[in-house]
């Protein structure tokens, strides 16, 4: 893996952002170039290690999933994609109490995105108590979250109290991802991951938010239920095991084994390697993104801190495809081929 830029400096004038979370910035490149990488934007609050580690992420899914579908990074940068990064401090302790006051339904506990604490009116271009985290298209540009989601290092190595054992980064700005540069430029990919929920809730492996209110999701599976599925599962492939209500695999080898054509669906998009997005964070007692897990009851996973174990991984996909007979879709998804370059596509 390369190195990301590891310089802060100030925001550049061309980056049109309000003041009051683009005082700083780093690059998500490694070149440091804001022309080539996605800015991470920050406070003067915000710890220049959790803006460090925000870059750090998400260069490295850049390049994976560049690797996989060229161009996808070029799509984020001319689609002003872009990262805030909100300090702890910033956060407001009444965001449940005042939505609520503007909209009794507000739901404040089920998820991550609606926790009491997140305060999107700090986001310009989040309405106040419109739930927010990761961005897309020309409207909403910039994925962001708090030091609660961001696995930085304090100085003597440990992972501090707050943070709540999930890469949030990795999460959100998937998100971005997903609704920019794969609709971008591998539109087949992203119509199969629409299928892929769809199957996915047909078959009972995945249930949307569950024990929340419905948030209002279509039910053609063509916007959130399809967002929320894939990047369950591509935590799940980087080590993060999800709540088991909303996706029941505890590792990717277990959805290797279990429904390997969902495997197959992000290897598309992901190397089967080793990576940990929180590498260094070592998770002893389950955190409020854990799931009741921590490392001794997820071993091998994200949460023990170290790169991913080979009983984590599971074989390598090639033997998982070879078992399938070159590929895991089947009852009718086999007229779904994986991803062909867009270059290649007669029109």
């Amino acid at each position: 893996m390369r190195q990301p830029c590891e310089q802060i400096g100030e925001v550049p004038t061309k980056i049109d952002f309000t003041p009051k979370i683009s005082e700083k910035y780093v690059s998500a490149r490694e070149d440091c170039s804001v022309a080539e990488g996605i800015p991470v934007l920050g406070s003067k609050n915000a710890p220049d290690a959790a803006m460090l580690k925000a870059g750090e992420t998400i260069a490295e899914m850049l390049r994976q999933i560049d690797g996989k579908l060229p161009g996808l990074r070029r799509s984020m940068v001319q689609h002003a994609q872009r990262f805030a990064v909100w300090p702890d401090a910033e956060r407001r302790l009444d965001t449940c109490e005042l939505c609520k006051t503007i909209d009794p339904f507000f739901d404040c506990h089920s998820h991550i995105d609606s926790r009491a604490g997140r305060d999107t009116s700090y986001h310009p271009e989040v309405p106040q108590c419109v739930e927010g985290g990761g961005g897309g298209g020309l409207s909403m540009p910039t994925s962001f979250t708090e030091e609660y989601g961001i696995p930085y290092l304090e100085a003597d190595g440990t992972v501090r109290d707050s943070f709540c054992g999930t890469n949030v980064v990795a999460h959100e700005f998937f998100h971005s991802i997903h609704d920019v540069g794969i609709q971008d430029v591998a539109r087949p990919l992203f119509l199969r991951i629409e299928r892929a929920a769809a199957r996915a809730v047909r078959e009972g492996l995945y249930v949307h938010h569950p024990g929340a209110r419905d948030d209002g999701c279509n039910d053609d599976f063509t916007r959130c239920v399809a967002y929320e599925f894939i990047v369950k599962a591509h935590m799940l492939w980087n080590g993060f095991p999800a709540d088991p209500r909303e996706f029941p695999y505890r590792s990717r080898s277990e959805m290797k084994a279990k429904a390997p054509w969902i495997a197959e669906l992000v290897f598309e998009m992901f190397e089967d390697g080793t990576w940990n997005p929180s590498l260094g964070a070592v998770i002893e007692t389950p955190r409020d993104q854990t799931f009741g897990l921590a490392c001794r009851t997820a071993p091998g996973s994200a949460l023990c801190g170290a790169p991913l174990s080979a009983e984590y991984v599971g074989p390598p996909m090639a033997e998982v495809l070879a078992r399938c007979g070159g590929s895991c879709w089947t009852e009718g998804d086999r007229s779904h081929p994986p991803h062909v370059p867009s270059s290649l596509l007669l029109v």
